[in-house]
């Protein structure tokens, strides 16, 4: 490529469209555009390197890059087959044939063979581009390519990995060669535009930035937990007082085998228990033989020996050994732990500890489940001693052994009991994450954060904090963690990615249109001279003529076909024949939907029949259709080509089933085919169908979305399978990492006949006599590795198997599990994932065809106006009738009245008319309303009242007082607090009750004298507009006080009444009347309804038809034998899960068992006298006759999942389906399915049906989880977007009122452009040190710097921290307290107390030296350690570092855009609390008494308000509520609890624990009340009013993101603030100073003070300058007065101003076009308005023309002219927005 000359427009073009081809990634085919000398041997022409670029540059389908791409593909696939479910030493050492004997050998051997291949092909690649391009350092050589630069890297890793040199195993890197492929994206313009959203430049800092601050808040918390959690987390309640001496030659738990150390077999575990039994009951009366002694032989039994608060040092505690050793340090002793008591401990610190809520105490059981006052079993036993592993300066307690150190026989008597280290043994359980996440050391506290963040797994960490540490205090940092990190944080994600993702597509169709027009440019160019001119219009006529076509071939079906054809087309067109195939439809969707488990014959016969009648009525439909319409008219509606597809399903079914070849679930897959058919119905729905296109229409964006995501998992997938494969095995028994055993693959033996195959299975690697159990999720072979990735970015049970993968590493390698994990969920997701989200919001935005939201809002204000019509009608009636007008004109008229306003609302609602005419159409409905309030005036409230009674009067005047208002406010709030205390588990009879009632009873009768009053004074239903009933919150308000009123005459205690007496939760919401905050978000959510539905319902719709699959294919098989008890043996286990004679295709009968062995095991419950032989003989059966009372026996037979969490008809297959779309439980769910059986009633086996549970599963969750459920997200952010745009007309914004709006705007240019304020030096030389105001003095960098290493001194603080290291972090802690003292005393010095602590960052500055220097010297002096507090306090200094985003633009914007949101989020926290208020308050009155078990424990509940809010609070975040919601209502009625029990004095509650014994609630409910409630509360607040915080933060990034346009540049922006410093330190400039200022002020501001204007000059470029004025700086003044400016006002004029200069400058029309319209815009007037601004325009003239000097004469002629003149110029200036002023000045 030739160079060209700089002025040659043509050629320059060239080259940069060249230049933008490589930018692509399309590589330059002219070989002078590379380096001269390749590897400086090859020149430009020398023929190897000739011949190696043009087959780089080749682009035939042959060519090098197809060839190499092609391998990638298949080096890809190859990597996939390998089954790493082998030992890893499979070939050292082996003979060919023992390797050939092991498929799984073979085949890694095989693709170990063919790696050497593909390395060599790629280093051919690799040398062969080398040669063709050059290495590197010059302009497109090989490395200057990212995709070249992959390439190498992977390459270099494929070589180190086969030199016999011991380097590091980087193998792994070979997967990233899948990338390759995605080079090629330029083909492909969607996945062009996907790659190029989350890869362009900007957004990599974007998302890079928004990473930084996600770290910045999760450091932040971390630290905070490490001063205030760190060792809370091993508190356990013990069976000991203290900790006792472990006697090695007494007894192991876990014992060590002979001859490995992984073979422990549990043979004395009866010895171990008897071991514990002994020493819980005799410690306590010898402790001189149970006491654990110090190092100088001292017990350690007495409490201050245990734990004493004034140590201060570990060298301070007897349990001190000063080992360095984990065997060295600690003593000879263990603390057995309570396991029937699975939580966390509430333990005494020492003096200003904070007390957890879960007490060490005795359960007690009722004698009788049914009976709540039976008597109770007391557990005796029970209590014990809630204790730690560390004593409270972090000193271990015991020797931290291991089994490498004890299977030493020197070493025998200091060995493990457990199976691992005893200082895991407490926390080392499932129930509490294994230990993993705590706060003992800043890695581990940074990782506990980082997972709560992700809202997974976030309570299991809360809940047992709670229990050990201050509930308030553990709830307040959650709560924040969660607002900061997952609310903002996460949805930022989402923000960037969306912003990328509507670059990206304006991006491709400007590349597009720009293509279209070189296109048409030239065709034009090519076209003979007569055709150029109508070239254009013949393209717009073939256009229509198209679209006339489709229309006339409707009509000539009809007119130009014989009578035959006219008939059938008139029978296919009627709204019978139409009707009649949508009744068959919803005929065959309901016969589908009859298929259950317990479907008798005669109803499935039935059916049957019923489906083959609709399937040859569908088959009669389709040739009657086609042959009325014809072939093309016919497959011209997408409607009827799908319908022909189903039909030919029908048949392929009947043909199927009629051979043989399909049966039962395959033969109904089919069939549920047909219920798409429901979507028919779209036709005629018209914002369902709008809808659904633009679906549909998604579809060609989430294909090359599949295919990335699909790229992702595989890379993934392969890189977990390198470092966790083969190495998540456990231990069953200890569920601790077992470790490897040197087993040849070919060497293990098959496993022996009594072997249970149901719950483990055969190991190839491990000691054969030791079986392991290995977690589900797990990456042994690809396919599970695939799976596992999939669920991580589904966000189900991440953490789970973080932890699994981490628990199979050894500690030094944790890192490993750790970083992979972290890797995967910032790339996968927040990345990923936020992309399909992207997707769809890009699709549905500015979607023209997607308005059904405005349509749907505009149905309910058409709906209210014909209500007002009617209502209006009838109140002239009542006129009428009450002879206020005899005449009957006042009827007539009135009547007519109403009418106009209706017409005129349905007139306005027209979208043609209100385009045309806005503020016509918005003001009829205004006048319509002032004649209903004017027909107020005539009306007699009551049929009593006239406007002139005085009791009328006395009650408007009632109403109308601010202080009647703010009382009802004041006893709103009391009666909802009454609300939140009042219980059902508080005595009925007792004070509090009293109380309560008194309060209730003085808030009903107040709420009735304000109903009563607002009735008088507006009427109650038929006077106007301003009656009562009118108003949809006088309506709320009417229904609650009858309520009350009933409840109040019932007394209350009437049970009957108790579903009506819920009601009165419903009081906060007249709160929502009283806040017009809170009244613009529920506008929002009631506008929104209708979309919502739309979208609802198709949902519905997709959850019938994989419902009815799933009840086909897993019906009856989510159930299994309940043998909790371990009743039965291995033997019989086996012979339940396989009976004889069992296959895929054979049930066994009674006669099939012969087994004399088996015979003796069904005899007890099932002899053969009570036996047939034909009885299918299930597991189901088997296991009632075995367990239960014979084979029909069902209470042993339960469910896998959960209660009724199963496939067994179609309501609960929709509610199971429904529940996982939250993306809970799907997992559990997933592997239930894979275990089901061939038949029903079958006990399940491991991973027997996988193949088509994975498919079925993995579908649903892309089709409901992904798809419709983030449309949910979508259609309220499109909703949102166009309540945005109609709240800007009025000033608003999206859910923020005019003030909350006007503060938003100042706020954001205060940021920006604070006055500066000029500094007078106190003491000179102190002041010269450093300005106090300038972060860019080293004085202010070393500032920052200490506090950097601060924070960093606080995150080294771990559990175990030496003394030594203590003693230097306090040191550090004082020497960083002496920098800030002496920086704030400068400060003073320099400055002086009132210029200090005027500026904000000082005030903060000294509250935190003085509360630091506070703790000092307490502490010093006192001896109260504040030790925490102090930190705390410290760690606040760090808030400094958002100085910082001074310099990162990109930071700044994304904390600008945090803080925008603000106002909006706290107006929709405000109506989310007011319902989680009210949820909660009905949740504690319906559930309080429900039994407590699994799940529905002690931590999420409803038994009390506080604990109610918190648990549904958790629900939000969709954290395990459906477990919760299953074991609400798991209980058989009248069986095992009671219903709604009477009170008990004893109740054990969750918020009173430690009372010993107490009675446990056995109360049971209403099954449907709990169902109602729970999916009632799922969809509104997590899918919707959730999501509205989403919606927030995308409409402020978005909002910052325009406003970043038209905002000055940094540089503008301190040459303002300079300039306006010289002029004030204030907000505002007076007009008089305007033309000076803006002679100083830099170009292209201003003029600068190189350039001298004139008074002409200036006052022509400030009439250019659109300025705004807040109408109270000119209230109260007249023309040529002198006002003051605001600073932003000034400002965003500027800015505006130099947009308009750059946008001239360039000739960007549209930019101009954008500009002048948003000035010239019609409703410019009315926006300031709203926003409380007018122009200041003719203000500024009229000033500037007072000041001029004037002559004489032309002063006595012009006065009276300019007197009259100012204000009709003030008035047409304000009037418009300044355009006509400056088109003036410009003329």
């Amino acid at each position: 490529m030739s160079k060209v000359a700089p002025d040659d427009g043509a050629n320059k073009e060239v080259v940069e469209a060249e230049e933008k081809e490589l930018a692509d990634g399309e590589k330059s085919t002219d070989i002078n555009d590379y380096c001269a000398n390749s590897l400086m041997i090859f020149g430009r022409d020398s023929g190897i390197r000739v011949s190696c670029f043009n087959a780089c540059v080749s682009t035939n389908t042959m060519s090098f890059d197809n060839f190499i791409l092609f391998f990638i593909l298949l080096n890809a696939l190859f990597m996939m087959l390998v089954n790493l479910n082998t030992d890893f030493e499979c070939f050292d050492g082996a003979e060919p044939q023992a390797k050939a004997s092991n498929s799984n050998c073979a085949m890694i051997a095989f693709v170990d063979n063919c790696e050497l291949m593909f390395t060599t092909i790629f280093l051919i690649e690799f040398i062969v581009k080398v040669i063709a391009y050059g290495f590197i350092c010059e302009k497109n050589t090989y490395m200057t390519d990212m995709w070249c630069q992959l390439d190498f890297v992977i390459v270099a890793s494929s070589i180190i990995t086969l030199t016999p040199l011991p380097l590091p195993n980087v193998g792994f890197l070979r997967s990233f060669r899948v990338l390759r492929p995605l080079k090629s994206l330029s083909k492909f313009p969607e996945l062009k535009v996907i790659i190029s959203a989350v890869t362009s430049p900007k957004a990599a800092q974007q998302l890079g930035t928004v990473m930084i601050m996600l770290m910045f808040v999760v450091t932040i918390f971390a630290i905070v937990g490490l001063e205030f959690f760190q060792g809370y987390d091993h508190y356990r309640c013990r069976l000991t007082a203290w900790p006792v001496a472990y006697n090695a030659s007494a007894c192991l738990a876990v014992p060590i085998g002979e001859g490995t150390t992984q073979n422990r077999p549990p043979s004395t575990a009866d010895c171990w228990g008897d071991y514990l039994d002994d020493i819980i009951a005799n410690h306590e009366a010898n402790p001189e033989k149970y006491a654990c002694r110090d190092k100088s032989g001292n017990m350690l039994t007495d409490e201050l020996e245990i734990n004493d608060p004034s140590w201060k040092l570990k060298s301070d505690s007897p349990w001190y050994t000063g080992g360095s050793e984990p065997h060295e340090q600690g003593y000879d002793c263990i603390w057995p732990v309570d396991h029937d008591d699975g939580r966390l401990c509430s333990a005494d610190k020492g003096s200003g500890a904070f007390h957890g809520i879960h007490k060490c105490h005795g359960v007690a059981e009722l004698s009788d489940p049914t009976d709540a006052s039976s008597e109770l079993i007391k557990d005796v036993a029970g209590g014990g001693t809630c204790g730690s592993n560390y004593d409270l300066v972090g000193n271990r307690r015991f020797k931290d052994t291991n089994w490498e150190y004890c299977s030493k026989p020197e070493n025998s008597n200091e060995c493990n009991p457990y199976g691992y280290s005893r200082m895991d043994y407490g926390t080392f359980d499932g129930d509490l994450n294994w230990g993993f996440p705590n706060y003992d050391y800043f890695g581990a506290a940074f990782m506990t954060v980082f997972q709560s963040v992700t809202e997974e797994g976030w309570v299991d960490i809360m809940y047992p904090l709670m229990d050990a540490f201050s509930p308030f205090a553990v709830v307040t940092t959650f709560m924040l963690m969660m607002m900061l990190g997952s609310v903002l944080m996460m949805n930022m994600f989402l923000a960037v990615i969306a912003e990328s993702v509507d670059d990206a597509q304006d991006e491709a169709d400007a590349e597009a249109e720009e293509a279209e027009a070189a296109e048409a440019a030239e065709a034009e160019k090519n076209a003979p001279p007569d055709e150029e001119g109508g070239e254009e219009e013949g393209v717009d006529r073939g256009r229509s003529k198209s679209f006339v076509s489709k229309s006339r071939r409707k009509i000539e079906v009809g007119e130009n076909v014989g009578p035959f054809r006219k008939m059938l087309l008139a029978g296919a067109q009627s709204d019978l024949f139409n009707n009649f195939i949508l009744v068959c439809i919803g005929l065959n969707t309901v016969v589908l939907a009859l298929d259950r488990v317990d479907q008798g014959e005669a109803e499935a016969a039935i059916c049957e029949v019923v489906n083959l009648i609709l399937t040859f009525i569908f088959i009669f439909e389709m040739v009657f259709m086609l042959a009325a319409k014809g072939r093309k008219v016919y497959f011209a509606d997408g409607f009827n080509v799908f319908d022909f597809v189903v039909v030919w399903i029908s048949i392929a079914e009947l043909i199927l089933v009629q051979a043989g070849v399909i049966s039962g679930a395959g033969v109904s897959a089919l069939r549920a085919a047909r219920i798409f058919r429901v979507f028919k119905m779209a036709k005629d729905w018209a914002e369902l169908q709008k809808l659904l296109n633009t679906m549909g229409s998604t579809l060609s964006t989430i294909g090359p979305f599949c295919l990335l995501l699909a790229i992702f998992v595989y890379i993934f997938a392969l890189i977990g399978m390198k470092i966790f494969a083969n190495q998540m095995h456990f231990d069953p028994d200890t569920e601790y990492r077992v470790d490897w055993v040197h087993v040849k693959a070919w060497d293990v033996p098959d496993p022996p006949d009594d072997f249970d195959k149901v719950n483990f299975y055969w190991p190839a690697k491990y000691d054969p006599d030791r079986p392991t159990y290995v977690p589900r999720s797990n990456f042994d072979d690809f396919g599970k590795a695939c799976i596992t990735i999939f669920q991580v970015l589904t966000g189900e049970n991440w953490n789970a198997v973080m932890y699994d993968c981490r628990r199979s590493k050894k500690p030094e390698d944790a890192y490993l599990a750790y970083a992979y994990f972290m890797l995967l969920m910032f790339m996968g997701g927040f990345v990923v994932m936020n992309l399909f989200l992207g997707i769809l919001l890009a699709e549905f935005e500015g979607n023209e065809e997607f308005s059904g939201a405005s349509e749907g809002a505009a149905a309910i204000t058409g709906f209210k106006s014909k209500m007002r019509a009617t209502m209006s009608s009838m109140a002239a009636l009542k006129s009428n009738s009450t002879g206020s007008n005899s005449s009957g004109t006042g009827f007539l008229s009135a009547l007519a009245g109403a009418k106009e306003a209706q017409v005129d609302k349905e007139a306005e609602e027209a979208p043609a008319e209100s385009e045309e005419k806005p503020t016509e159409s918005k003001e009829k409905p205004a006048e319509a309303e002032k004649g209903g309030e004017g027909e107020l005036e005539d009306n007699n409230s009551l049929f009593i009242f006239s406007q002139t009674n005085p009791v009328r009067a006395a009650c408007r005047d009632l109403v109308t007082r601010k202080w009647f208002d703010n009382t009802i406010v004041g006893v709103i709030v009391i009666s909802s607090l009454c609300l939140a205390i009042e219980n059902p588990l508080d005595d009925p009879d007792g004070g509090l009750a009293a109380v309560l009632k008194l309060l209730d009873t003085i808030a009903t009768v107040i709420f009735i004298i304000e109903c009563v009053a607002k009735i008088i004074t507006g009427g109650f239903l038929m006077n106007g507009p301003k009656s009562y009933l009118r108003d949809s919150w006088n309506i709320l308000d009417f229904v609650i006080v009858v309520i009350s009123v009933v409840d109040f005459a019932s007394g209350g205690n009437m049970k009957a009444l108790k579903a009506v007496r819920t009601v009165r939760v419903l009081k906060p919401l007249r709160m929502i009347n009283k806040y017009p905050e809170l009244k613009l978000v529920i506008n929002a959510l009631i506008s929104s309804i209708p979309q919502t539905f739309n979208v609802f319902a198709i949902l519905m719709i997709v959850l019938l038809l994989f419902g009815i699959i799933g009840v086909n294919l897993f019906k009856g098989k989510f159930h299994m034998c309940d043998d909790g008890d371990g009743v039965l043996s291995r033997e019989q286990n086996e012979f339940m899960t396989w009976p004889p004679m069992y296959t895929p295709d054979h049930l066994t009968t009674y006669s099939d068992i012969t087994d004399p062995t088996h015979l003796m095991w069904l005899n007890a419950s099932c002899p053969p006298s009570t036996m047939d032989e034909n009885d299918l003989m299930t597991s189901k059966a088997l296991c009632g006759c075995m367990l239960g009372e014979g084979a029909d026996d069902d209470s042993v037979w339960a469910d896998v999942v959960a209660p009724r969490f199963n496939f067994d008809n179609i309501l609960n297959s929709m509610a199971l389906l429904f529940e996982i779309t939250s993306t809970e439980g799907w997992v559990d769910i997933m592997q239930a399915a894979a275990d089901t059986r061939a038949w029903t009633d079958m006990q399940p086996v491991t991973n027997e049906s996988e193949g088509l549970s994975y498919f079925y599963f993995l579908i649903w969750m892309f089709v409901g989880a992904f798809f419709i459920v983030q449309v949910v997200v979508a259609v309220l952010c499109d909703q949102f977007e166009r309540i945005k745009t109609e709240n800007e007309e009025k000033g608003q914004g999206l859910f923020t009122t005019i003030a909350q709006q006007q503060w938003k705007e100042t706020l954001k240019w205060a940021m920006k452009l604070k006055p500066k304020k000029k500094l007078k030096p106190v003491v000179v030389p102190i002041f010269e040190i450093f300005d106090p105001f300038d972060g860019s003095r080293l004085f202010e960098q070393f500032i920052m710097a200490c506090i950097l290493i601060n924070t960093f001194t606080m995150a080294l603080k771990y559990i175990e921290m030496p003394d030594d290291m203590l003693e230097t972090l306090n040191i550090c802690n004082l020497v960083f307290a002496v920098i800030f003292t002496i920086e704030m005393v400068l400060k003073l010095l320099a400055l002086g107390w009132t210029q200090y602590i005027r500026d904000a960052w000082n005030k903060f500055d000294f509250i935190i030296v003085i509360g630091t220097l506070a703790g000092i010297i307490v502490e010093a002096t006192g001896g109260v350690a504040l030790g925490s507090v102090a930190s705390i306090v410290r760690m606040f200094r760090i808030g400094r570092i958002l100085r910082l985003t001074k310099s990162m633009p990109e930071m700044r914007r994304i904390f600008e855009s945090i803080i925008s949101a603000l106002p909006s989020m706290m107006n929709v926290m405000g109506l989310l609390g007011i319902f989680l208020f009210i949820s909660s308050a009905l949740a504690v009155q319906l559930f309080a008494k429900l039994e407590l078990k699994e799940d529905f424990n002690e931590h999420g509940n409803f038994q009390d308000f506080g604990v109610a809010m918190l648990t549904l609070v958790r629900f939000l975040t969709g954290e395990n509520w459906n477990g919760v919601l299953h074991h609400m209502v798991d209980w058989n009625d009248g069986e095992s609890c009671e219903v709604d029990p009477d009170w008990q004095e004893d109740w054990c509650r969750s918020t009173a624990e430690w009372i010993e014994n107490c009675r446990p609630l056995n109360g049971c409910g209403d099954r449907y009340a709990v169902y109602i409630f729970m999916y009632a509360y799922l969809f509104l607040a997590p899918m919707v009013v959730f999501n509205l915080f989403v919606g927030i933060v995308l409409e402020a990034f978005d909002k910052n993101d325009e406003n970043e346009d038209a905002t000055l540049t940094t540089e503008q922006c301190e040459n303002f603030r300079d300039t306006w410093a010289e002029f004030t330190e204030e907000q505002h400039l007076c007009v008089s100073k305007l033309k000076d200022f803006m002679q100083i002020l830099h170009a292209p501001m201003g003029f600068g003070k190189d350039y001298v204007a004139t008074d002409v000059e200036l006052e022509e470029e400030i009439k250019k300058i659109h300025i705004n004025v807040v109408e109270e700086n000119i209230a109260g003044k007249s023309m040529g007065d002198e006002f003051e400016i605001d600073m932003k006002d000034i400002a965003e004029g500027l800015a505006k101003r130099v947009q308009r200069k750059v946008a001239e400058e360039e000739g960007d029309e549209e930019k101009l076009k954008a500009l002048n319209f948003a000035r010239t815009d019609p409703m410019g007037e009315q926006r300031l308005k709203n926003r409380g601004l007018v122009t200041a325009q003719p203000w500024i003239q009229s000033f500037f023309d007072s000041r001029r000097p004037k002559s004489p004469d032309a002063a006595a002629g012009a006065g009276g002219a300019a007197a009259e003149a100012a204000p009709a110029a003030a008035a047409g200036a304000v009037g418009g927005t300044g355009m006509a002023i400056e088109d003036m000045a410009e003329r």
